[in-house]
């Protein structure tokens, strides 16, 4: 069994860990841009990777934090927030798929 230490330092796992930095960092003005349903699609995709990963008790140094739920549920019946939301659940099942299956 991997420790948290090696499991942390995981290629795959530092891969979701870019990827979410990059889409937390390049859709950083997602609420001044309602109209833009993919900029939303990908904030919620990569707060999904962040949680899939702050579950699975992975701590990475300069990894960002997901967003409080306050910040955009006031949105979620809107189709940009249904666009966060959809993205949240796929980022958040397709890191936990990769996450389950990289070696323990």
């Amino acid at each position: 069994m991997m420790s948290a230490e090696q499991r942390n330092q995981n290629p795959l796992v530092i891969r979701l860990a870019d990827l979410a930095n990059e889409l937390m960092q390049s859709s950083a003005e997602f609420l001044d841009q309602p109209n833009d349903l993919q900029l939303w699609y990908n904030r919620g995709y990569a707060n999904g990777i962040l949680n899939a990963l702050a579950q699975a008790d992975i701590k990475i140094e300069g990894l960002e934090k997901p967003d409080p739920e306050h910040l955009w549920s006031a949105h979620r019946f809107m189709a940009w927030g249904q666009a966060f939301i959809h993205g949240q659940t796929k980022g958040h099942n397709e890191a936990y798929e990769i996450l389950k299956q990289s070696p323990e």
